[in-house]
Parts: C-alpha cells; sequence; structure tokens
C-alpha cells in the first residue's frame, strides 16, 4: 500500500546495472518504498533474532547500489509483530545517504522484516530527516501493510494455493 501520487518502479536500471527490486516514491520530497530480498538468505523464524541480523540485513538493503553510499547508519527500535499468521519484525533506522553527487542527506527509515518461503524479505520506507515528522503516519501505514507470501497465497475464491510467476 502506497498513496496515489507516488511513482511506482518495478524495475530499476543504473549505473551498477539492474536494480532487481520494486520500489515506490514522491522522489522529488525524498520519500520511497523499497521491497528487497536478502541475497542468499534462508528461512528464519525473525522473532529470534537479534539487531546484528537486522543491521546486517538493512545495510545491504540500502547499499544495492554500490558500496559507500551511507555513513553513520544506526538502528533504532525493533518492535516484533505477528499479522495475518507471518511474523514481522518493524525495526527503526538512521542513515547519512551519500548522493551520485556526493552530496549528505541524513535519512530516517523503516523497515518490515520477515522471512517466508526460502529466504528473507523486506519492505524499507525512507524520508529525509526534516520530512520524517510530517509522513510518519504514511511511512507507517505503507510498512504495516507488507505482507510477505514466499509460499503462495491461499485463495477463499479457489481451492488452489496461486505462486507468483518468476
Amino acid at each position: 500500500m502506497y498513496p496515489q501520487t507516488w511513482i511506482l518502479t518495478l524495475l530499476n536500471l543504473g549505473l551498477n546495472g539492474e536494480g532487481g527490486t520494486a520500489l515506490t516514491g514522491e522522489y522529488a520530497k525524498g520519500d520511497t518504498a523499497t521491497c528487497f530480498v536478502l541475497p542468499d538468505s534462508k528461512k528464519v523464524d525473525i522473532a529470534t533474532q537479534e539487531k546484528p541480523f537486522f543491521d546486517n540485513a538493512l545495510r545491504k538493503a540500502i547499499s544495492q547500489k554500490g558500496d559507500g553510499v551511507y555513513l553513520n547508519f544506526k538502528i533504532g527500535a525493533i518492535e516484533q509483530r505477528e499479522v495475518d499468521g507471518g511474523k514481522y519484525a518493524i525495526v527503526q533506522f538512521k542513515y547519512v545517504l551519500i548522493t551520485g553527487a556526493g552530496v549528505e542527506v541524513s535519512r530516517t527509515a523503516t523497515a518490515s522484516v520477515t522471512s517466508t518461503g526460502k529466504e528473507v524479505q523486506l519492505l524499507w520506507v525512507t524520508t529525509i530527516s526534516a520530512r520524517a515528522k510530517k509522513v510518519k503516519n504514511d511511512l507507517d501505514d505503507i510498512v504495516g501493510s507488507f505482507r510477505g507470501y514466499g509460499d503462495g497465497i491461499k485463495s477463499d475464491v479457489a481451492d488452489e494455493t496461486w505462486k507468483p510467476q518468476v
């Protein structure tokens, strides 16, 4: 779930090649939401993971365009939730983004991390720190709407499990 005015990008091609993710945002204001699958991950019990696990996962998510694009990464609160039978960790974090032009931008972010199917998935939302209070509720709604269905979705309409085509 994301605001209607945001632009959806299903494939991001950049200087480093294909980004391999889905993202949406109001880019001119610095607000974005990005889906990310942790590379080389395996299914884990999110409820038993500790801060170093989330630190590693989120650093990989924010640096998928290359190393050296952020400074001062810091994890804040981690809240465990169970929604629709799935386990999710809601993780608050901050960092300084180094843009392609070399400008440093303070960012405030939240991620919903889950593990379904054979890997770890997350949705992270971020904004410039100066806007964080203004858009907090919207970003919290986006993170709260994230669901991972790595094992397929059981439909109430048909007695079949839908699995996305890869």
